[in-house]
């Protein structure tokens, strides 16, 4: 018989050296293995979905848009601007006018016709400013296809709603001109800026901020049937006119 607390001995009973004996079956490691690989599987996908979200220079680059539909108003934090109608001509006449202080009325003193091989596309706009006095800095003309037809420099700004301030309480309006290929006008919407506010830092770090100005986007509101009708009644002279 072996004796008390020997190998044959109660359970509980201690190994030489006095270390307690281990008792029951050796515990599994499968569960933490599928565990830990269930947890690897999980922090893969989120990373591919991630991936996913991250912007590209250009989507960095772009800037914070606010579109509207013909006559909806498109509003950022710094001006409001609503497409109130769009014409098309195929010559442009520059009427510089005064008016005659002995009769009251208004006289043209200068005229100036220009041509294009394209489409002169005329947009009125009204703007106005939530609380600053601001002017459109930019305005362009962007088709379906991502072109961007900047507004013509042969209408002097003069002419436009470029030059007047646009105040705060106060609707402005006035009128874009762009020259386009008349194949562009379709799904195309009239884009509108003003200048940045960042001071110095514009002149340290050139288009650094740029896609932190607010922009809006005037739908033109001409598919591809309302484009052509629009081009073959275009008027053959559109009178634009500005004071001395």
């Amino acid at each position: 018989m072996a004796p008390p607390g020997g190998p044959g001995g109660p359970a509980g009973a201690t190994a030489p050296g006095g270390r307690a004996a281990r008792g029951g079956p050796a515990r599994s490691r499968r569960p933490r293995r599928i565990r830990d690989a269930v947890a690897t599987l999980v922090i893969l996908a989120l990373a591919v979905y991630l991936h996913t979200l991250v912007l590209t220079p250009d989507d960095l680059a772009a800037r914070l848009t606010s579109s509207a539909a013909p006559g909806e108003v498109a509003e950022t934090g710094r001006f409001s601007a609503r497409l109130d109608r769009v014409e098309f001509a195929r010559s442009i006449e520059l009427q510089t006018t005064r008016v005659n202080a002995a009769t009251g009325q208004e006289e043209v003193t200068r005229s100036t016709r220009i041509d294009t091989p394209y489409i002169f596309v005329i947009a009125s706009v009204s703007a106005t400013a939530p609380k600053d006095p601001t002017k459109i800095d930019q305005a362009g003309l962007e088709t379906a296809d991502d072109l961007f037809f900047v507004a013509t420099d042969r209408v002097e700004r003069r002419f436009t709603l470029g030059e007047t301030f646009i105040q705060p309480g106060f609707w402005s309006s006035g009128k874009f001109v762009f020259e386009v290929p008349p194949e562009a006008l379709p799904g195309s919407k009239v884009v509108l800026t003003v200048p940045s506010t960042n001071g110095i830092y514009d002149s340290i770090y050139p288009q650094r901020y740029d896609q932190l100005l607010p922009e809006v986007a005037l739908d033109l509101g001409l598919d591809e049937a309302k484009a052509r009708s629009a081009v073959a009644a275009a008027k053959d002279v559109y009178p634009l006119k500005a004071a001395e």
